[in-house]
């Protein structure tokens, strides 16, 4: 190992021992009572945080304002057991690993909404901006009981801004790669009815993606989001609608001699949604959730074959949502989902049309009484692309004191073959879904009023990964050329989580790393683009409304292919720092700034492709 990245890997493992080292905070952090934050993501209906059995983080809008992420993938960098591999600068295609579990294996939800395409890949993260966004629930561990195919290693749900009260506000922004961003945001609410609005242009000129060099490729985005509401009775009724468009510029391959070539292609991200609550007795509640999401992108120069490349899915669905509350110490939910997905693509001359069909029923009971909590659940999906699913989720915990508690959790979960699985190149209509068995123990504590922490220990097995593979014997005109998708692989990652935060006065902090071993059982060899070890810490100090802080962001060694050969390599660790600050400088307008990789490090999150040295960048905030 060279010295470098033994420092690197050194790095990390002092990240990680900070957190241990917390546990030596004496007891100065007295003075301030932490908040618990409302979650909707752990059981469908609304609870408070710590009493939620699953391993939870939430982002608020606070964090979102701190943070001043150019998208929604940067600011997950900071929540433990989430890693980032981006192909290039802003804008470039982005996969969140979650535990790690393959890329599509996190499903990304907007309002409760499915954002996950049909085709290939996950949710395009890079496309969402963070200032059209109110809070962030990052859910660990299987969730297919309650949300259907690919929550295996976690539920990420993104909630947009709803009205409160009447204000109105903006931002403005710009720095570093061209960077420039304009926000407003409006909200208009009564006792009884409100609405909301928000709009966001932002451009920035990029970097070169290769890590050689290469023409700088850039984005354009355009982003709004519309929340209305009311109530009547005992009747509440919402509508919600956002969009993003744009276009991204980037390169078609990373290789100096063959490739390299300038590209861009249009895309559009929609999900438009009416919610309606009734209460229809004291104990009885039900909610009718009608949606419809869009991701389409357009490949603006055509291929070797004089086409344009495009990929649309296309999904209206609809779930039907019913509460039994006994109090505190019973509920029994459950209901039906259905949902009808269309995707229109065209893949280097392999096109796609599939529509299929999705029904799903879950019931769910939770169960409190003394010191334990427990939680029950169970689902079954009949999924035209591989028939039916059973999947189920069970949960225990236990307060040993008011301020200690430990479970368990087990579940099971599964992503349907998409359709570029099925009909792309290499597809194979025949395949069945990747199975998954997750299980987890926990420890979670307060000490004192504004000390917490959680440690989980945890492993997952999925069996059954699609792959495509070549077959020597395959004929001389099969179109594929040999290469079939087929259910071949597996997975195996066990880790251990600890997340640790505390208030002092002025200052908080927080801390966490994972230690894991995800494993591809098939070849024994490591997964690709997942570190074994990763830790994040932060501080921050106020003086008022006025604060300032660093974020240190420290990753391990990780295997990859290089993006020019095809060939197995190894990306090296690193440890970044960030610093943040704010000044509030008269009652509605503040002045924020940051400094993304401060030390100025060269690092990469997918092999072969550059990440921005140190960048800088000031927000002007006006909210009123």
């Amino acid at each position: 190992m060279y010295r470098g990245d033994a420092v690197r890997e050194h790095a990390v493992k002092a990240v990680t021992l900070a957190v241990l080292a917390a546990f030596a905070v004496p007891a100065w952090a007295q003075s301030t009572q932490q908040l618990d934050p409302i979650t909707v993501t752990a059981t469908r209906t609304p609870l408070p945080q710590s009493q939620a059995l699953a391993d939870l983080t939430i982002l608020t809008r606070a964090d979102i304002e701190r943070a001043q992420a150019i998208d929604i993938a940067e600011l997950l960098r900071t929540v433990t057991g989430v890693e980032i591999a981006r192909n290039g600068g802003p804008g470039q295609v982005t996969s969140v690993f979650l535990r790690g579990g393959e890329s599509n294996h996190t499903l990304i939800l907007i309002d409760g909404a499915r954002l996950n395409p049909a085709t290939a890949g996950g949710a395009a993260l890079q496309n969402l901006s963070p200032e059209l966004i109110e809070r962030i629930e990052v859910l660990k561990g299987p969730r297919a009981t309650l949300y259907g195919s690919d929550a295996i290693a976690g539920v990420i749900n993104i909630i947009t801004r709803a009205p409160d009260g009447t204000s109105i506000g903006g931002s403005l922004r710009g720095g570093s790669l061209g960077t420039r961003e304009a926000t407003l945001h409006s909200s208009f609410a009564g006792a009884d009815h409100g609405i909301g609005l928000q709009a966001q242009t932002a451009h920035s000129d990029g970097i070169a993606p290769c890590a050689f060099g290469g023409p700088d490729r850039g984005y354009d985005r355009n982003s709004f989001a519309v929340n209305a509401g009311g109530k009547a009775g005992r009747a509440e009724y919402d509508a919600r609608f956002f969009h993003a468009e744009g276009n991204t510029e980037y390169v078609d391959f990373c290789d100096p001699g063959f490739g390299n070539q300038p590209l861009d292609q249009d895309f559009r991200n929609q999900v438009a949604q009416l919610n309606a609550r009734l209460s229809l007795t004291g104990i009885w509640h039900t909610e009718l959730s009608l949606r419809r999401m869009v991701d389409d992108i357009r490949q603006q120069q055509a291929n070797y074959l004089g086409q344009k490349d495009r990929v649309r899915t296309v999904r209206p669905s609809a779930d039907w949502h019913h509460t039994l509350d006994f109090g505190p110490t019973y509920r029994l939910s459950g209901g039906l989902r259905y949902a009808r997905e269309s995707v229109d693509a065209l893949s280097y001359g392999t096109p796609i049309e599939e529509d299929r069909d999705i029904w799903s029923a879950y019931l769910q009971q939770e169960w409190n009484r003394g010191p334990h909590r427990t939680l029950l659940a169970a689902a079954f999906t009949d999924h035209d692309a591989f028939g039916s699913q059973w999947t189920w989720n069970a949960e225990y915990g236990w307060s040993l004191t008011d301020r200690i508690r430990v479970g368990a959790a087990a579940g099971t979960a599964f992503r349907a073959p998409d359709a570029t699985d099925r009909f792309g190149f290499g597809g194979n209509p025949d395949l069945d879904s990747e199975r998954a068995t997750n299980v987890e123990m926990f420890w979670q504590q307060s000490i004192g009023q504004t000390q917490s922490l959680r440690l989980s220990v945890f492993q997952s097995n999925v069996d059954d990964l699609i792959a495509v593979v070549f077959d020597p014997a395959a004929p001389a005109d099969d179109p594929s050329f040999g290469f079939h998708a087929v259910n071949i692989d597996r997975y195996r990652n066990r880790g251990l989580e600890l997340d640790y935060t505390a208030r002092a006065g002025r200052w908080a902090f927080n801390a966490g790393g994972i230690a894991q071993d995800p494993e591809d059982r098939s070849s024994g060899e490591a997964l690709l683009r997942r570190a074994r070890r990763s830790a994040h810490f932060s501080a921050l100090y106020r003086i008022g409304r006025d604060e300032a802080g660093i974020e240190v962001l420290a990753q391990g060694r990780r295997p990859d292919v290089d993006a020019q050969s095809g060939a197995a390599t190894e990306s090296g660790g690193y440890t970044l720092l960030n610093l943040v600050s704010r000044l509030q400088f008269a009652r509605a307008w503040s002045l924020q700034a940051r400094i993304d990789n401060a030390l100025d490090k060269d690092y990469q999150t997918a092999a072969g492709f550059a990440q921005p040295g140190r960048t800088a960048y000031l927000t002007l905030r006006y909210s009123n």
